[in-house]
């Protein structure tokens, strides 16, 4: 048995090649981890604050930034000034009226001079005068 303990090949447990490291590498290569995982610890609060950034401007863009459209209201009466009408067969008139008109126009939204938001008031108004009496029969506005 003796002679089978010098015929054995011994197999060591580190390389042979390679030198154990000091610890001024171990220090150097912890400090490289350390580093790399405060780069990943700041890319991730960055990645946060970005999110928290599109969420802050999506919520003032869904309720802050909404304007509501005008309100325009024409009243019921309604006097005609001048009414003047062609004879010649072709259906030409000249009218001159005189209403009152109400609007509420808070159609103007500006958020630190960044977002801003301006609505118009538009109307779509019908109107029936009866040319032979000069009068006005029906008013409706949308």
């Amino acid at each position: 048995m003796a002679s089978d303990d010098k015929n054995q090949q011994v197999y060591p447990l580190a390389p042979a090649h390679e030198h154990p490291r000091s610890d001024e590498e171990s220090a150097n290569l912890q400090a490289k981890e350390l580093k790399r995982k405060k780069r990943i610890k700041c890319a991730i609060y960055v990645a946060a604050f970005a999110v928290f950034q599109t969420a802050v401007i999506l919520a003032f863009a869904l309720t802050v930034m909404r304007v509501k459209n005008p309100k325009v209201r024409i009243g019921k009466l309604v006097s005609i000034e001048r009414m003047e009408t062609n004879n010649t067969g072709a259906a030409q008139f000249d009218l001159k009226f005189i209403a009152q008109v109400t609007a509420k126009l808070k159609g103007k939204v500006e958020l630190l001079k960044v977002m801003k938001k301006k609505k118009s008031p538009e109307m779509n108004c019908t109107l029936v005068f009866n040319v032979s009496t000069k009068t006005l029969q029906d008013l409706n506005c949308k």
